[in-house]
């Protein structure tokens, strides 16, 4: 080949990926089921980390898309995006700058229940009222965001749907892309066609007039392959792809079933016995449509990005499931198409698409899995088997959120329970606000892995919370329970004994583990497999009741517990606060007296003793030294002296 042709053949490759336009990321994944809640009370916050995007990260993604229930956390009348949400969505996007990772805030509210939000008076689809909606909840989101971290992506409305045509949708798009560029010229945003997101409509939509529009698709197809067994998608009113399996890919006469009695007379049956074998089940198919794809982003000169592609893993065998998985990224990547697989993580011990390996706690050290991720070309991490070992140090149940690997599971009563309750704590943004349930009625967290309490229990540990009550009796007792994987019961009452019940302050409960005492006959309690801890009015409902709780954590007997809450008489501050190399501890105290200054982790475990002596009356001042040693995370400083005790949190 002469100097020549080598120059045109580089200059064709420069023209392949560069002449039209590119995502400024390439590869990412979808946290479902994180903030896709029916009402932003309901969040679990902690669902995931810092350390989870650090884990993404190292697996070669440079983007995450997080699906949020955007419309459901506005009011439905005003529009008003609930402040709650900005607050949670700041440690995200944090996290995701800090790392150098794109996020997508992806609208993820499902069209089917939007149709149902917005009606008319004849409870219709009100059009104007939803286009009214969308565009003010994303000039909301652009006017908060404008400013913030560049990694922050806009995706409109995840997959419109009926009534929605891409014509009529089309136009609500551009409204509220001048919603968003009205406040925020910066961000990128994703736009994408009717009937889910599919390619065909994609295609079919304007190009907008912006230098930063990135147009998505969601490639499901074909579907009898990649959903087999899901029983949310319904041919017709009585029938479900639940009932199919073992739907080969591609597509082998001699190992394909026969159609599902209940789907026999639908689409289901057309496409397994023409569509499937004739067009759709083959890799050709795969590799054509992403051309479809690539094409479109170079005849408009536009960015293209598959939002969501997967297999359902119930019944897909999985050998076919990563073939599909794998064709579809090569050719994606081939394209220059950005992609993003759905889904991280699935619910727990539930089938999904996620990359862990089934009936698994999906923990990235142990239970990835490797040959789905050799699939989308990703880095493998070393696995090794779970080992579950005794608990041997304290830990955080909720403070201002549920810990890490802790879920809230409270309910079964009725009434008020919100994790999220910012006029009263104990300390910190919020505590557990509980009114108004009926009797059993719990405050439950729910531990994956489950917990092996063994040592702790023989060794002098106990559960920790504080409390404030504001109940007319003295009878309104509540127990603590602790629940093993069989269900079966240990519990601790809390009497009046132990709390006051009408009281405007703060108080601590601290309730051994070997005084806690079966409440169950005929069965052994496994302290090997403790799944949940839960708070119970066991004994009346808290009707005309209020109740908030904070702070909850099991504390450990090789470190010195965080002590109880009191009200701050004495001078005592921290700051700044984040602290940084310059943190200082100011202090006063009245009396000749014993002084500890002590720091904590948030499981109790003492990491410095800054003081510890006995000290004349006076104000003193002291620099923290070696802070730049700690951990980024929330701690507590606390003064105790004869006269009293502070407690405060900071964060690292």
């Amino acid at each position: 080949m002469n100097k020549l042709n080598y120059i045109l053949l580089a200059f064709i490759t420069i023209i392949s990926f560069e002449a039209y336009g590119v995502a400024p990321f390439s590869k990412g994944v979808n946290l479902s089921k994180w903030y896709e809640e029916s009402a932003i009370e309901n969040i679990q916050f902690s669902k995931y980390t810092k350390n989870d995007f650090e884990q993404i990260k190292s697996l070669g993604f440079d983007v995450i898309r997080l699906p949020i229930n955007l419309m459901y956390f506005s009011d439905v009348t005003t529009n008003q995006i609930n402040p709650l949400l900005f607050d949670i969505l700041d440690h995200p996007i944090a996290w995701a700058e800090e790392l150098g990772i794109y996020l997508i805030l992806d609208n993820h509210t499902l069209f089917d229940n939007v149709e149902k939000r917005y009606v008319n008076s004849n409870n219709a689809f009100d059009q104007i009222k939803f286009q009214t909606a969308l565009t003010s909840v994303w000039s909301q989101m652009a006017d908060y965001y404008k400013d913030k971290s560049d990694y922050i992506v806009f995706e409109i409305q995840n997959e419109p749907n009926n009534p929605m045509t891409t014509s009529v949708w089309s136009g609500i798009q551009q409204a509220a892309i001048d919603a968003i560029r009205a406040k925020d010229t910066n961000h990128y945003i994703i736009v994408g066609g009717a009937k889910s997101n599919s390619l065909t409509e994609m295609m079919a939509l304007p190009i907008y007039a912006d230098s930063k529009i990135i147009y998505t698709f969601h490639f499901y197809e074909p579907m009898v392959f990649t959903h087999q067994g899901a029983n949310w998608v319904k041919p017709s009113a009585s029938s479900s792809l639940g009932s199919l399996q073992g739907v080969p890919f591609p597509y082998n006469a001699s190992t394909m079933p026969a159609v599902p009695e209940g789907l026999k007379g639908t689409w289901v049956e057309d496409n397994m016995k023409f569509t499937y074998p004739n067009q759709t089940g083959n890799v050709n198919y795969l590799i054509n449509e992403m051309s479809r794809a690539k094409n479109f982003g170079l005849q408009k000169n536009v960015p293209v990005f598959c939002g969501e592609f997967g297999v359902y893993d119930k019944y897909a065998a999985t050998e076919d499931k990563n073939l599909f998985t794998k064709t579809v990224r090569e050719e994606l990547e081939k394209g220059g198409v950005a992609w993003s697989v759905w889904e991280y993580k699935t619910v727990y011990l539930k089938d999904g698409f996620g990359l862990f390996k089934k009936n698994t706690y999906q923990l990235f050290e142990h239970d990835l899995n490797t040959s789905l991720l050799t699939a989308l070309g990703l880095n493998i991490p070393p696995q090794t088997p779970y080992v579950k070992e005794p608990a041997k140090n304290g830990f955080l149940v909720y403070n201002d959120y549920t810990a890490a690997n802790v879920s809230n599971t409270s309910g079964k009563g009725g009434g008020i329970i919100d994790f999220y309750n910012a006029n009263e704590k104990s300390y910190g943004k919020y505590s557990i606000f509980w009114a108004e349930s009926n009797q059993y009625a719990q405050v439950s967290f729910t531990f994956s892995p489950l917990k092996d309490l063994t040592w702790l229990r023989n060794n002098g540990a106990y559960v920790q919370f504080d409390i404030k009550a504001k109940c007319a009796r003295d009878s309104d007792n509540i127990d603590i329970r602790l629940l093993d994987k069989n269900n079966y019961r240990f519990k601790f009452p809390v009497d009046k004994n132990l709390i006051k019940w009408n009281s405007d302050e703060w108080q601590t409960i601290q309730a051994p583990l070997k005084d806690f005492y079966l409440a169950m006959s005929g069965v052994t309690f496994d302290w090997t497999n403790v799944l949940d801890l839960e708070i119970v009015n066991e004994y009346g409902d808290f009707k005309n009741k209020t109740v908030w709780i904070d702070n909850v954590s099991v504390v450990s007997p090789n470190s010195t517990a965080i002590p109880a809450i009191v009200k701050n008489k004495l001078k005592f501050k921290i700051y700044p606060n984040p602290l940084n190399k310059n943190a200082q501890i100011d202090y006063e105290i009245d009396n000749i007296e014993q002084v500890n200054i002590n720091i904590y982790t948030v499981s109790g475990q003492k990491i410095m003793e800054v003081v510890n002596e006995k000290q004349n009356k006076g104000k003193y001042s002291i620099s923290l030294q070696h802070i730049n040693n700690f951990k980024p995370g929330i701690y507590f400083c606390t003064l105790q002296t004869e006269s009293g005790n502070s407690t405060i949190k900071f964060t690292k």
